[in-house]
């Protein structure tokens, strides 16, 4: 099932419903958060090419923080509508059978990346150094990174990037980034005056991804931090977890207040990360770097990592000319410039 251009916002629709729910790998029920159905433009045929497939996300109004993270995730999405590798926003529509708060993306057919890591561990498929999997998961940092460079040209960061809220279609490496419902503005530094925002934003979204600065040493006391750069944490945080299927912290963390110690030592990516090759050590010390203020920015840290990249490139490919073994399972980056091509 593939997803086409959006018709205009103001454009009408007619919503068809699908019975069949678990086909797109959701619950079935009027308790499920979340359905896919089709948008049909009035005046048009149910099967028309110009039918559209959505994601409706129903939020209870009565559950907690629901309106809150509704209003900052339609907000996000409104402000970086036209920005590439993220959730595609449609008009919000109202049901009979609906809730107030709906959230209407374009459905994007792709697995998370925890479920495509899930499977690739379970498979097999991670072991080799340069193997395929490895390979994807090495571009995908970049990509991520260079998607948050985007988003602060927008004046954003997403505040929650892990496996779980990165759609990813490995076949053609195009990823989409979902649930904004913990974005938060990048003009300014967090923390201080604003520190329900950051307990919202980022600390209580997924504290294993989270940056230290994110984190703060103690519940109470949160630091200033820049919101792009504790995205490029995350960034890390998820590749190595693609990567290890694993924590890095040794031993592994099992509380928030353990985490909040741990985070804050160096990361021994080398000796606690076992199976980390050296190149792809490299490229999460780029971005797993505990000082904020030594942390780039989002654009320059994707340039240092696709740069890792091609330097490793370069490197297997004098082994290959040298010794004659071409690995088959081996590739190349490809140009940061068609990274984020929809």
């Amino acid at each position: 099932m593939a997803t086409t251009a959006l018709p205009q916002p103001a454009a009408p629709y007619a919503i068809v419903p699908i019975a069949n729910q678990r086909q797109f790998g959701l619950d079935e029920g009027a308790s499920s958060s979340a359905v896919v159905v089709q948008l049909v433009p009035c005046g048009q045929a149910a099967d028309d090419r110009s039918a559209i497939y959505a994601l409706v996300k129903r939020l209870d109004e009565n559950k907690g923080d629901a309106p809150f993270l509704f209003r900052r995730e339609r907000a996000a999405l409104k402000a970086a509508l036209a920005t590439p590798a993220l959730a595609t926003l449609v008009p919000p529509l109202l049901h009979a059978d609906w809730p107030t708060l709906t959230l209407t993306v374009a459905y994007v057919p792709y697995p998370s990346l925890a479920r495509f890591r899930a499977w690739a561990h379970a498979e097999g498929q991670v072991t080799d150094v340069g193997s395929l999997f490895r390979s994807l998961m090495l571009q995908l940092g970049a990509r991520l990174l260079e998607a948050v460079a985007l988003l602060a040209t927008h004046g954003l960061a997403h505040g929650d990037i892990k496996p779980e809220n990165v759609l990813y279609q490995p076949e053609t490496g195009d990823f989409r980034l979902i649930d904004f419902g913990f974005a938060l503005s990048a003009s300014v530094s967090q923390g201080g005056g604003g520190g329900d925002l950051v307990r919202r934003g980022h600390a209580l979204a997924s504290p294993l991804y989270a940056a230290p600065e994110v984190l703060g040493r103690t519940e109470s006391l949160l630091a200033d931090y820049h919101v792009p750069t504790a995205d490029c944490w995350s960034v890390g945080m998820t590749v190595f977890d693609a990567l290890c299927n694993r924590q890095p912290f040794e031993p592994p963390v099992s509380s928030i207040s353990a985490l909040r110690r741990a985070v804050w030592k160096p990361l021994d990516l080398a000796g606690h990360a076992r199976g980390l090759a050296h190149h792809e050590a490299a490229c999460l010390q780029v971005v797993l770097v505990i000082d904020p203020k030594a942390r780039a920015d989002p654009h320059a840290l994707a340039q240092r990592w696709w740069a890792l990249l091609e330097q490793q490139a370069k490197k297997n490919t004098e082994v290959e000319a040298t010794t004659g073994d071409v690995n088959s399972t081996r590739t190349s980056p490809p140009s940061p410039s068609s990274s984020l091509v929809m």
